[in-house]
C-alpha cells in the first residue's frame, strides 16, 4: 500500500510538472497565432540581422508548434515526444537569449505579447527553468497516450486562436494600448498643435475613415482634438484633411498598438484614459 501511494504520489507530481511547462508553450503560442503580424514586425524591425522575408514563414510554424507542444503536454499525452520538441525549442531560445544579452540587447521580448511584457533577462531565466524542469522530467517513466484528452485540447486552442484572430475580443490581451497607459510621445503628432497636453481622439485605421463619422465624433468631442493615423501610406486622394489631422503611422509600431482597425483611444496628456477595439468610439468621454 505505502508503495502504491509513492507511485501515485510520484505519478501526480510529475503530470502537474508537465501541465507546468505546457502553460506557457500554450499561452507563448496562442499570442503568436492570434496577432501574427506582432511577432513578424518583432523579427523583421527589431532585428536587423534577421531576414525580413523569413519572419512570415518563421512565424507561423514556431506559433503552431509551440501551441501543439503545448497541448501534448497539458493533456499528457506523447509526454515523451512534447518533452523532446519542447526540450529542442528551448534550447534553441536560450542561445538566441544568450547572444542578445552577450550583445547586451534589453528589447522586449516577443515570447508572449503584451499578455505578459518580458525583457530579455526576464525571458531567459524563465527558459532556463522550464528547461530545468524538462531535464528532471526525464527520469519519469510516465509516457502515456490519449487522443481523446489531446483532441479535446487541441480543439478548444485552435478555437480560441480563431476567436482572437476574427475578432477584437482579446485585443486588449493582444496589444500594448490599454487604459491607463502613458504615452511620453504620440507616434505621429501634428507639429502645428500649440498644447502638447491637448486632449486627443487617436484613431488607428487602415483606411480613410468616413466623412459623416468624422463630422459626427468632431461634434460629439469638440475639446478633443482628433488624429488619425494611418497603417501605411497617407491615401493618395485624402478625404477634407479640415476634420482632424491625418498623419502616417510608423510600420514597427502599427501591430504593436492595433490588431483589429480601427482601434481608437482617448488621450488626456499622457495618459490613455479608454480604447475602443475595432470600432469607432462611443460617447460619452468627456
Amino acid at each position: 500500500m505505502a508503495t502504491l501511494s509513492i507511485k501515485w504520489k510520484s505519478t501526480y507530481t510529475f503530470s502537474l510538472l508537465h501541465i507546468a511547462v505546457g502553460i506557457p508553450f500554450l499561452i507563448a503560442g496562442w499570442a503568436k497565432a492570434s496577432h501574427p503580424n506582432l511577432f513578424i514586425d518583432h523579427l523583421a524591425y527589431r532585428h536587423t540581422w534577421f531576414p525580413e522575408s523569413a519572419a512570415p514563414i518563421l512565424a507561423p510554424i514556431l506559433a503552431w508548434t509551440e501551441l501543439f507542444t503545448g497541448c501534448m503536454l497539458v493533456s499528457l499525452s506523447w509526454t515523451k515526444l512534447a518533452r523532446r520538441i519542447a526540450g529542442s525549442l528551448l534550447v534553441l531560445f536560450v542561445l538566441y537569449l544568450s547572444l542578445s544579452l552577450a550583445w547586451g540587447t534589453q528589447l522586449p521580448c516577443s515570447c508572449y505579447g503584451p499578455l505578459i511584457p518580458m525583457n530579455t533577462t526576464g525571458a531567459f531565466l524563465v527558459d532556463i527553468l522550464l528547461l530545468a524542469i524538462l531535464v528532471y522530467l526525464e527520469r519519469n517513466p510516465l509516457n502515456v497516450q490519449s487522443k481523446l484528452r489531446f483532441l479535446i485540447c487541441a480543439s478548444l486552442v485552435a478555437a480560441l486562436v480563431l476567436l482572437g484572430r476574427a475578432t477584437p475580443r482579446f485585443d486588449h490581451l493582444l496589444v500594448q494600448i490599454k487604459p491607463g497607459m502613458e504615452i511620453p510621445i504620440l507616434p505621429s503628432l501634428d507639429p502645428r498643435a500649440v498644447n502638447s497636453d491637448l486632449p486627443r481622439l487617436v484613431f488607428i485605421t487602415q483606411s480613410p475613415l468616413p466623412q459623416s463619422s468624422l463630422q459626427s465624433l468632431a461634434q460629439q468631442y469638440p475639446n478633443r482634438e482628433l488624429v488619425i493615423l494611418y497603417s501605411s501610406e497617407l491615401p493618395a486622394h485624402p478625404q477634407d484633411t479640415s476634420i482632424g489631422v491625418h498623419l502616417s503611422m510608423k510600420k514597427d509600431l502599427v501591430s504593436l498598438f492595433a490588431k483589429s482597425f480601427p482601434t481608437c483611444f482617448a488621450l488626456d496628456g499622457k495618459k490613455v484614459s479608454r480604447v475602443w477595439y475595432g470600432l469607432l468610439p462611443t460617447p460619452p468621454i468627456p
